[in-house]
């Protein structure tokens, strides 16, 4: 989560770019939701080997459940709404 830290502290004209890397394929939000798990990930051997990066990707489907469930726990129908559209578009 360091990384995303450092980015969230970026001078105005540079946030700015940060958002123009973000899309509706992958919201900055999935982003910040799963910053650690993100950030502990080797993406370069995901790259090179296709089995890893399929594992990889389940991987990421098994997180964004993780994440539903905790905001399906504290209520929160906007993340929840969020989070299961992300999904729908991934798969």
């Amino acid at each position: 989560m360091a990384q995303w830290n450092q980015l969230q502290q970026l001078d105005t004209r540079y946030l700015e770019q940060l958002h123009q890397l973000y899309s509706d394929s992958f919201p900055m939000e999935l982003r910040q939701f799963l910053a650690p798990w993100i950030e502990s990930q080797d993406w370069a051997y995901a790259a090179s080997k296709e089995s890893h990066a399929t594992l990889v990707f389940h991987n990421l489907l098994g997180e964004i459940d993780q994440q539903y469930s905790r905001f399906l726990q504290e209520s929160n129908v906007l993340y929840q709404h969020n989070l299961r559209r992300i999904k729908q578009f991934l798969q």
